[in-house]
This record gives structure tokens, sequence and C-alpha cells, in this order.
């Protein structure tokens, strides 16, 4: 199932798709005989995958390169192009933790002088394993960072799969080795060292504009049409955090309204 979601999300997670089903596709052809086909569950979750690889490729197969697209105007929304800017014009010192969907373009942009955790164009299943830990768990994500020396945190708020706030950032938040010294609607950038204490001083923000980010992130997917209720209970958090009492009984009565529906 991961496998088929990267494969929507990107084009060249494909083969991976196809490679992991091939004991299913053996399965079939194995279950053929006299015209007749055993239908049974196996058979029917590979004809969903075939679909959906069709579908991928009819409506993918002409989309250009990540590095084709750079050449051209950057969606700002998409892509932590401000973050990026941010962090070349005022070098904060250490390795970075970014987002999954965001590592080519950081590459693009802060290569060679920054090093990124993971890019999507690869996978490493040990990286991504990795990743995921380190955006859910408080003891994972210390390890991680101090195993690989991540001093700098390029991450948005929101899981843009079902519109979950990343724990990390809860956990980033609540520790005071690490402070915020960027976030518009697409990006938090959170440093720590004694290396960055410069920057710090300067740029350092009050924590809970981490959740001013939450909330305009929010409001953008809900406005593109994401509905979760989980996205509203991103946002009942953020308002909580901010203080903003009302706002938060209003998301979370939302999230229980959507959760009734399912």
């Amino acid at each position: 199932f991961f496998l088929t979601v990267l494969s929507i999300s990107s084009f060249r997670y494909i083969p991976f798709l196809v490679y992991a089903t091939a004991p299913v596709t053996a399965l079939y052809l194995s279950n053929m005989t006299e015209g007749r086909i055993i239908r049974n569950r196996a058979i029917k979750v590979l004809a969903g995958v075939a679909v959906v690889i069709i579908l991928i490729i009819a409506v993918k197969g002409f989309n250009k390169s990540l590095e084709e697209a750079l050449k051209h105007e950057i969606r700002a929304y998409r892509f932590p192009e401000a973050a990026a800017s941010f962090v070349l014009e005022n070098h904060p010192s250490g390795n970075i933790f970014n987002n999954f969907n965001w590592g080519g373009y950081l590459i693009w942009r802060l290569y060679p002088a920054y090093r990124v955790f993971i890019d999507g164009r690869t996978l490493r299943l040990e990286a991504l394993m990795d990743y995921t830990k380190a955006l859910w768990n408080e003891l994972d994500a210390k390890n991680i960072f101090n195993y690989y020396g991540i001093n700098i945190v390029m991450i948005p708020g929101l899981s843009p799969f079902t519109g979950e706030l990343y724990e990390l950032v809860n956990i980033l938040k609540n520790d005071e080795q690490w402070h915020l010294i960027f976030t518009d609607e697409t990006a938090m950038v959170f440093v720590r060292g004694i290396e960055n204490q410069d920057i710090i001083r300067k740029y350092s923000l009050p924590k809970t504009e981490a959740y001013t980010h939450v909330i305009k992130e929010a409001e953008f997917k809900l406005m593109s049409g994401f509905q979760s209720p989980h996205l509203w209970l991103a946002l009942e958090k953020a308002f909580k955090e901010k203080g903003l009492i009302r706002e938060a009984m209003q998301a979370h009565e939302n999230a229980l309204k959507m959760q009734g529906r399912h």
C-alpha cells in the first residue's frame, strides 16, 4: 500500500511498485487453468494496482522531470523557496533534516553548502524509516538528530497525505535546545547548537509561531478542498497553543463531524 501511495505522488516509484507486486502477479498466472481464474483477494488487489499504474502512466507520463520544472517559476506554496533563501543568506551550521518531498529542491538550492537528510527521488528504506521515526517519536528524533549531526530542521507542519500535525513540531517546541528562526506559509526552520547562537539571538521567534504556520498551512489545505478529521484536530491543537479557545472548540466539533461520516 505504501509503495502505491508513493507511486501516485511520484512517477519514479512505479518500478518499485511493480517489483513489489511481482509475486502477486506470479500467483495470478499460476492460478489460471482452462480459462478460469481463481478469484481470490490477492487477485483483486492486483487488479486495483494495475488500474492505478495505468492511470499514473496516463496522467503523469508527460510530466516534466523535477530538473526541468526547476528551470521555470517555482510554486512557493509547494517548495520552501523563502526558507532555502534564508538558510543561504544566514549560513546556520549543521546538516538539515528536511521534508521528504523537498529533498530534490533543497539539493538544487543548497548543495554543496548543505547536505539534506532525505531525497524523495531515491528510495533508501533505512533513511525512510529513520525519517518516519524522527517525525513521530521524541526519543527517536533525538537519537537520529545526534547520530546524523542534524542542527537544522526544515519541515512543514502537516502530513501531506493525512493532514496530521507532525509530532516533531511539538517535540521541537518543547525542547529548549531548539529555536524557531524562520516561518512562512510553507516551511519552518528550527536550529540548535553553540555554533548557531549568533543566528538564534538575531532571528529567534516565539515557538508558538510554529502553530501560526500550522494554522496557515491547514487553512490553505482547506481552501484547496482537502478535508480530513486529522486536519481539524491539527487545527484544534494549533488554536489551543495560540490561546484561541473558541476556534479550537469549533475545530474539534468539525473533526467529530468528519469522524462520524467515516
